[in-house]
């Protein structure tokens, strides 16, 4: 059974290795090099934790996966890839539906097709298609919407 909880201190680091993982094996199409797990530990303690809800995933023990929420943004959902396809990503993303129940955005790569998948599988629907000027990467990303259209 997936069972989610807030973010503890304690978390980043094991955060930080799920979400390079996941972006290291799902999203081949990324720009190197890739930040380390170190950095995103580091970014994760200083600015993500004390500023955002963040819940986790977990079954066991092992965290399988966590969300970012800053507001009604989705800022991150990442899954372990040993954890795919076992109801992690729904559990997390009916949670952050659940928390905002008038509606949720965020934003994904268009190349990621998985994680696409998932979100309008949930209800989630394209807003907008940008070319990437608006991302770190560089890459093109969709604006994806649940509930009310944005404004």
């Amino acid at each position: 059974m997936i069972a989610l909880r807030a973010a503890r201190d304690g978390d980043s680091a094991v955060l930080a290795e799920v979400f390079c993982e996941a972006r290291r094996v799902g999203m081949p199409y990324l720009p190197e090099p890739l930040p380390s797990a170190r950095e995103i530990d580091r970014w994760l303690t200083k600015s993500v934790l004390p500023s955002a809800v963040v819940t986790v995933a977990e079954r066991d023990g092992a965290i399988l996966g966590y969300t970012v929420l800053d507001g009604d943004h989705l800022d991150q959902l990442y899954i372990r890839p040993d954890a795919w396809s076992l109801g992690v990503g729904s559990a997390l993303l009916q949670d952050a539906q659940r928390r905002h129940p008038d509606g949720v955005s965020l934003f994904v790569f268009q190349a990621n097709t998985r994680a696409r998948t998932l979100y309008e599988r949930h209800g989630f629907r394209v807003e907008a298609l940008n070319d990437g000027s608006g991302n770190m990467e560089g890459l093109p990303d969709a604006l994806y919407v649940w509930g009310e259209p944005l404004p």
